[in-house]
């Protein structure tokens, strides 16, 4: 290219100017072939030690977790709804208990109460 610049069949505006531009661009190319062969290097290593990460396990274990969240949610709203219906019986033994009272009173003319504990109610 130097040569052609030279004897003038490479027409350019500043012979100096680009024989000077063609030397740096010539000396910069070892330095740079250096660089990619760094590059290329500390690539393979990187990706060599990606590859102790098993993105299948990953994913699975990122899959497991979202289903006990999900689990978790529809248990706590098991846990809620049994609550609700352990209120709603215990409403229903106290009125049950209530009429009893009423219905032996009137059956007897006598008034009876019913004792209970809350303990009762668990067993």
């Amino acid at each position: 290219m130097k040569s052609g610049i030279e004897s003038g069949s490479v027409s350019v505006k500043d012979i100096e100017k680009s024989k000077h531009a063609i030397d740096y661009i010539d000396n910069l190319i070892p330095e740079l072939i250096k660089k990619k062969t760094i590059f290329l290097t500390k690539q393979t290593e990187l990706n060599n030690q990606l590859e102790i990460f098993d993105n299948n396990k990953l994913l699975k274990l990122i899959n497991d977790l979202e289903k006990s969240r999900s689990n978790i949610s529809d248990a706590k709203t098991k846990i809620i709804s049994i609550e609700n219906q352990i209120d709603s019986s215990h409403s229903s033994i106290h009125d049950m208990i209530s009429k009893l009272e009423l219905n032996l009173k009137q059956a007897s003319s006598i008034s009876y109460k019913v004792l209970h504990t809350e303990n009762d109610l668990q067993n």
